[in-house]
């Protein structure tokens, strides 16, 4: 079934260990090479290696995944580089992207599709009131808001990436969330130091800002979930603190205010 997986399905951690492999200079067996072999021209690699927010292996990859390309074409190119240690270790999250995509392509009611350049939804719902930014170490936090949101009388269509993020579509994960940000939900961003480290969840939450420049629309909802160094770009927009106790006592009813609940 890997012919019909595609590279925009593989996580976000596969995609790190790409990057991992990849990125340092190793001549015929590192990413210009694997740019080389995907048909990029000279000038276009230089761009990649210019891109230093994310690293060139991050902006090669996510290019060519917007192509469609399956995982079968990137691990036919990566044995041509004699890179069998990637595959090997890429391996476990193919075998994830698999299953999840035979999963979902079943709850959908229709058979596995043979043409890879089929169009699946990004997401679970077309539309969603609210989406929430976290790094990995604080998803625990980001399932509480998820659950307590969605519950009733608040009844919020919550949209996070681990629930609602389909595998087999078209975009890759960051080109997901910056579609549903452009749909106009509200954002929640759980500020950490933890997102301090997440190039991720900092690109993400840049989407958003850019979306409602100054916050004059309020799109963009940070969450001091833990004392942290906030950053220079979000110091101007007021947050919801989370970390003491006489912050939390009034946290639910600031938040549920922000998202425009009126029944309080």
């Amino acid at each position: 079934m890997m012919s019909h997986v595609l590279v925009s399905d593989l996580s976000f951690e596969a995609h790190q260990l790409m990057d991992e492999y990849l990125r340092p200079g190793n001549s015929g067996r590192d990413w210009k090479t694997l740019a080389d072999k995907m048909g990029y021209p000279h000038q276009k690699i230089l761009y990649f290696e210019s891109l230093t927010k994310h690293g060139p292996v991050f902006h090669l990859i996510e290019d060519y995944e917007r192509k469609g390309k399956t995982v079968s074409e990137l691990v036919s190119l990566l044995e041509e580089m004699e890179r069998r240690d990637l595959i090997e270790d890429l391996q476990i999250h193919i075998d994830k992207a698999e299953e999840e995509r035979k999963q979902t392509e079943e709850m959908q009611g229709r058979p596995v599709s043979e043409d890879p350049q089929a169009v699946v939804p990004a997401t679970l719902c077309e539309d969603y009131d609210v989406y929430i930014i976290y790094a990995t170490p604080d998803k625990p936090f980001a399932d509480e808001l998820l659950t307590k949101l969605e519950e009733k009388p608040y009844s919020f269509r919550v949209c996070i990436d681990h629930r609602d993020f389909l595998p087999g579509s078209r975009c890759g994960k960051l080109e997901t969330s910056a579609e549903v940000i452009e749909k106009g939900c509200k954002v929640l961003l759980i500020m950490s130091e933890n997102f301090n480290r997440c190039e991720n969840a900092d690109f993400e939450a840049k989407i958003a800002l850019k979306i409602s420049p100054a916050a004059r629309q309020k799109v963009l909802i940070p969450i001091k979930y833990k004392p942290c160094t906030i950053p220079s770009w979000l110091k101007h927009i007021c947050y919801i603190d989370y970390t003491t106790e006489e912050a939390r006592s009034y946290f639910w009813k600031k938040l549920l205010s922000s998202l425009g609940y009126k029944k309080l």
